[in-house]
């Protein structure tokens, strides 16, 4: 009689193991045409949509993992961004785990949430990549759907001189010396080498009134001789750094010149040369 009782609780309890299994229809879309930039942060749009017959059976959420590597990637080429899926507000509330993240679905058929890449900007340039898994959780009988994200990062370069992002910097000498020196910062920022050109109008300093009266002068970048003309290039700048190059202009010899103003307009070109 006991042996009777203790296997009729056996069973009992096995028979409310058993999950309910739910049927409907979901969708997943990933509006990769839909990329909005916010600083250095890309964000992507994914759109979940549930029927009515689903949303009854209660789901726990949807897990959502990149089939790239651990987390949330895309991927290039040569290259991998991280990044992260949040919420509708841009939280990232989701509970993680070590493959990928579970978010709550709202009570209507449409939630919706972001695939945020933080460093999208700076991210060496080319298209990345991943598939996405999309799977409801805490019901049984509705099948996963893999969708495409994709991001394409664009070569981009980024110059200031004095830490000043204006077209026009104006470099006053003041009288005019022999051998007078004066130094400017260029500031570079990019993610991937830079092509530089200096062109000059008369590439000598021309005297405002006087016609044929003119003033020579040299550029330097970091002390090393520049021509006009030529361009130049600077290695590649990894992930969105900077760096900083010292350009000095060095007046020829101003004996025999005449009194006047003198002047001249460089203009500095630089170009991403992925």
């Amino acid at each position: 009689m006991i042996r009777i009782v203790a296997l009729a609780l056996v069973l009992l309890f096995c028979g409310t193991a058993v999950a309910k299994t739910c049927e409907g229809r979901w969708s997943v879309k990933v509006e990769n045409s839909n990329v909005s930039l916010v600083g250095e942060k890309a964000r992507i749009p994914v759109f979940i949509q549930t029927s009515q017959s689903i949303r009854e059976c209660a789901p726990q959420g949807v897990y959502i993992r990149s089939t790239v590597n651990e987390g949330v990637q895309l991927q290039s080429s040569n290259a991998l961004l991280k990044g992260w899926v949040s919420d509708s507000s841009g939280a990232r509330t989701g509970l993680r785990t070590n493959k990928g993240v579970i978010y709550p679905l709202s009570l209507g058929e449409q939630t919706k949430l972001w695939l945020e890449v933080p460093n999208a900007v700076s991210g060496v340039p080319g298209l990345y990549a991943s598939q996405l898994t999309f799977s409801i959780v805490g019901i049984d009988g509705i099948k996963s759907i893999v969708e495409r994200a994709q991001l394409k990062v664009t070569p981009f370069v980024e110059l200031k001189v004095n830490g000043q992002g204006a077209k026009r910097t104006v470099v006053n000498f003041g009288t005019l010396k022999t051998n007078q020196t004066k130094t400017l910062n260029l500031h570079f920022r990019s993610n991937t080498n830079v092509g530089l050109i200096f062109n000059a109008e008369y590439e000598k300093l021309k005297h405002k009134k006087l016609q044929g009266e003119y003033v020579s002068y040299q550029l330097y970048l970091n002390n090393k001789k520049l021509d006009f003309d030529t361009l130049m290039f600077l290695p590649r700048i990894h992930q969105g750094n900077s760096t900083n190059k010292l350009l000095k202009i060095r007046i020829g010899d101003t004996t025999q010149a005449r009194a006047g103003s003198y002047s001249d307009t460089v203009t500095i070109t630089a170009t991403a040369r992925p």
